[in-house]
């Protein structure tokens, strides 16, 4: 992609992507979700992909703000 992207600024991004992002993960694991009370079920692979985004996203940096992440999605579901 990078060799066909006529845009500096796309090679840009798909390099910090395959650099810095791509192994970006949430600090929370199914152990843990379980912990706080969230049965075991497909509703994991969901609250840990909204985790990853908002690290992603500049939203979430620590692990205890992933748990109060998943603390106000619960209140709110």
């Amino acid at each position: 992609m990078m060799a066909k992207s006529k845009r500096e600024s796309t090679r840009k991004y798909i390099s910090q992507y395959l650099t810095q992002l791509r192994n970006v993960r949430s600090s929370l694991n199914g152990d843990d979700l379980k912990a706080l009370g969230i049965p075991p079920g497909p509703r994991y692979r969901k609250l840990l992909a909204e985790l990853t985004d908002a690290r992603l996203d500049g939203e979430i940096r620590t692990r205890e703000e992933e748990i109060e992440y998943v603390k106000r999605t619960l209140k709110t579901a």
